[in-house]
């Protein structure tokens, strides 16, 4: 039982390292956002200033990058240690979010690894950083969102195996 209580607390702490790197995403996002709004509102913007939207972009891919490995390896981890705590049905609803989770992430981590804006007018540049903007927006609530769910499930499992473990063991006659 101590084993199933440090597996919980465990899955619980690395939700902490996970928001940890939600958090970091969302902040270069919150550089990505000020650079496309300035870039959106200045009249005078020329070409030349699109070399800065690639190097802002360049640290947001690295810390996707990141995001994504945690979550596989931390997928991996849950899958193979909750199963015996959470029974069946509860397992099953944990890996169909993560299986989300990952298609979702995967794919906005390609719309950020591509960011070819050859071509482009300026209407049409703008217009995909507010696309890749919109998607880190919604992969990030998403994954906070899972996370939280699983949070409550697990603060609860970990209530009721504190719970057994304060009570006496019965012996077996």
């Amino acid at each position: 039982m101590s084993n199933e209580l440090e597996v919980v607390r465990r899955v619980i702490n690395e939700h902490h390292t996970v928001r940890d790197s939600i958090k970091l995403v969302g902040d270069q996002l919150t550089d990505l956002e000020v650079f496309i709004a300035l870039r959106a509102t200045d009249s005078e913007w020329v070409p030349e200033k699109l070399d800065n939207f690639p190097e802002k972009l360049k640290g947001l891919q690295r810390k996707m990058s990141a995001l994504q490995e945690g979550l596989i390896n931390h997928s991996k981890f849950e899958e193979e240690c909750l199963w015996p705590i959470l029974g069946d049905l509860l397992t099953e609803a944990v890996l169909i979010e993560h299986r989300e989770l990952g298609k979702e992430v995967t794919r906005v981590k390609s719309m950020v690894d591509d960011n070819n804006f050859t071509g482009l007018n300026w209407r049409e540049q703008v217009q995909k950083q507010w696309q890749i903007r919109d998607a880190l927006r919604d992969v990030l609530a998403q994954a906070e969102g899972h996370a939280a769910r699983e949070d409550a499930i697990l603060y609860m499992v970990e209530k009721a195996l504190e719970a057994r473990a304060k009570q006496p063991q019965q012996v077996p006659a």
